[in-house]
């Protein structure tokens, strides 16, 4: 399942003898039950971007792609010389893959063809992945098709993506 969509978490302002620093408030109601009703599904991998703020998903999660779910893969965004973009989430512990996310050829409403970037565009490319390998596995749960995308992707090993894999 792709789910390009998603919202960072909600952090306070609070103030330490060492300067300002941003703490997570609890998840929200909404973000909870949708934590829920993916983890009751292991049979369904999704496919979840990672956010276009920049941030270390490490340090600043984003939903639905930082639920510790083990059928959840966080894809990030790279450009098509395979690098991370400048605005794509990422983080070596929270994020699984990266993707071609800036310039992604697409039809918009109009069926006009343009291109268009963020890490909602790079999520299609693993879901689609997913639905190849899933017809010659068709018994693969989410997380043993995650293990097994992360698996094989391609690793640069001079310049390591920050994401889990290290790779696309």
């Amino acid at each position: 399942a792709n789910m390009s969509f998603g919202s960072s978490g909600d952090y306070d302002l609070v103030m330490t003898p060492e300067g300002p620093d941003l703490k997570p408030k609890p998840l929200s109601e909404e973000l909870v039950k949708r934590q829920q009703l993916m983890a009751a599904h292991p049979e369904i991998l999704f496919s979840c971007s990672a956010g276009n703020e920049g941030y270390d998903t490490d340090v600043f999660p984003h939903y639905p792609s930082s639920y510790p779910i083990d059928n959840v893969m966080s894809v990030s965004a790279n450009d098509r010389d395979n690098k991370l973009t400048s605005w794509s989430g990422h983080g070596i512990l929270s994020c699984d893959v990266a993707a071609l996310g800036k310039d992604v050829a697409t039809i918009g409403a109009e069926e006009a063809s343009h291109t268009a970037s963020g890490t909602s565009y790079s999520a299609p490319y693993t879901s689609r992945l997913a639905g190849l390998i899933l017809q010659l596995c068709p018994a693969l749960d989410g997380k043993t098709l995650r293990e097994l995308i992360m698996k094989t992707v391609v690793v640069d090993y001079a310049k390591p993506l920050p994401v889990r894999s290290g790779g696309i």
